[in-house]
């Protein structure tokens, strides 16, 4: 093999190591991205999981007091119906 030969090799060699390195690069960069857009949608996900808990103790807090009306009313109409039939 003569030294041209061997340095066409080199150069050959050399600019896959570059074309190589430069493809790494890259695709380190895209999970790089790829890590950020996870932990938004994780800080998201935590966002919108505290908030739906939010609503969800409000919600329980309007239950409990529907209920508790519902429990007046049905007092209120059993004493209505038992003051009618004592003054019958």
């Amino acid at each position: 093999m003569s030294d041209f030969e061997i340095w066409i090799y080199r150069l050959i060699i050399a600019a896959l190591a570059v074309v190589v390195w430069y493809a790494v690069q890259r695709l380190i960069k895209k999970f790089d991205e790829l890590i950020d857009s996870i932990n938004k949608l994780k800080e998201t996900y935590a966002a919108q999981e505290a908030k739906i808990n939010g609503v969800n103790v409000q919600l329980k807090d309007h239950t409990d007091r529907l209920n508790d009306h519902g429990k007046r009313i049905r007092q209120i109409e059993i004493n209505n119906a038992q003051l009618k039939t004592a003054k019958a």
